[in-house]
């Protein structure tokens, strides 16, 4: 801004060369004595002043350079108010306490732990408060959960929400301390309150996992936290120690009907289709032989109207020829033996006396056999 009668630039000249005369009169006042002693001890010590002025202030701003990893985002303020999100490398801003910069690692994926804590030394520590939960046909079951998470916004993640923090977990004031906790507990109580405690055991794990990470997600939204939830773990489900050996046997029971259940639709699968199979051959062979009989049986009736129709025309002819065709067909398999007066009329001679013979030692044989 320029005021009335002068230039910026004149304006600052003139400040300037009142705080020159005014630190002359005061370092000639300081270094006392007189004439031109005094007047040499006032310029040494005003060309003293003003250096070591100069380089306070450089070093002053020279504090408000500062670094920001390639994983890292810096919030940027200024008297308090957000003036912008610095991302990788070298920035500047005005030195404290005009600015500040707070920087947070925006691509690390974070790790929580509900219902239970992994201590330094490799150990695992419950926490039933947090774990025990009641599903919805009232089970007790000890449900455990890690939560994997990023920061998506760091002016939300710094400024939106006010939290007590996570001394367990040592986390300031954050949003990922106890607000991130309470949210995964409640999202977690409300699908395992919702569901029987088959599908928390076993059947169901799957969908549970993305039904409290669309459930935390709503409520960190609301929130505007600036977390964006990456993945939901459920950690194996057990019952509370007390009724453990109850619990592991109803796990077992279910294993075995799911067994077994499979072993009969296996077998259904393979004897099913062979029996469908076999009434389809059986079916196939009875229309076949439907069609032959009915075939043969159409052929012979054609057969007799075609004999009939002749025979009405011709009737003794027919007959004659009948009984010949007959005759073909039957006097072939017949072994024959025409006599007349030049044999003598005697049958004796044509019996099968050969085979009568070669029959009766063998008769013998048996009878002494026995």
């Amino acid at each position: 801004m320029q005021r009335p009668g002068g230039s910026s630039g004149e304006e600052w000249e003139r400040l300037f060369r009142q705080g020159r005369e005014r630190f002359s009169d005061w370092s000639s006042r300081f270094g006392g004595g007189g004439g031109g002693g005094v007047a040499g001890g006032g310029k040494r010590a005003s060309f003293f002043f003003f250096g070591a002025l100069i380089i306070a202030l450089l070093v002053w701003l020279a504090t408000g350079f500062y670094t920001v990893e390639p994983d890292e985002q810096a919030l940027v303020r200024q008297f308090g108010r957000v003036t912008g999100i610095s991302n990788q490398g070298l920035h500047w801003r005005p030195p404290a306490p005009i600015a500040r910069h707070d920087t947070v690692k925006v691509t690390q994926v974070r790790r929580m732990e509900v219902g239970f804590r992994s201590l330094p030394n490799g150990a695992v520590r419950t926490d039933p408060v947090e774990a025990l939960m009641i599903t919805g046909d009232e089970n007790i079951v000890d449900v455990e959960m890690v939560v994997l998470y990023r920061v998506s916004s760091i002016s939300d993640f710094l400024l939106k929400v006010r939290d007590p923090g996570e001394p367990d977990r040592m986390i300031g004031d954050r949003p990922d301390g106890r607000t991130l906790k309470d949210v995964a507990e409640v999202a977690l109580r409300g699908v395992v309150g919702s569901r029987p405690i088959d599908d928390v055991l076993t059947a169901e794990r799957a969908v549970i996992e993305q039904e409290v990470k669309d459930g935390m997600t709503r409520l960190l939204n609301a929130y505007e936290s600036g977390i964006f939830i990456e993945q939901v773990q459920l950690q194996p489900v057990k019952a509370p120690e007390q009724v453990q050996d109850a619990f592991d046997d109803v796990v077992r029971a279910q294993e075995d009907r799911v067994r077994l259940r499979n072993e009969a639709e296996a077998y259904a699968n393979d004897i099913i289709p062979r029996a469908r199979g076999n009434a389809e051959r059986i079916l196939n062979e009875a229309r076949a032989f439907e069609a032959r009989r009915i075939n043969d049986a159409e052929g012979r009736a054609a057969e007799f109207l075609a004999i009939l129709a002749e025979y009405s025309q011709a009737e003794d002819v027919t007959r004659e020829r009948l009984y010949l065709e007959a005759m073909e067909r039957i006097l072939p398999d017949v072994k024959k033996f025409i006599i007349d007066n030049d044999t003598g009329g005697d049958l004796l001679q044509f019996l099968p006396l050969d085979s009568l013979q070669g029959q009766q030692p063998q008769t013998q044989t048996q009878g002494g056999t026995q």
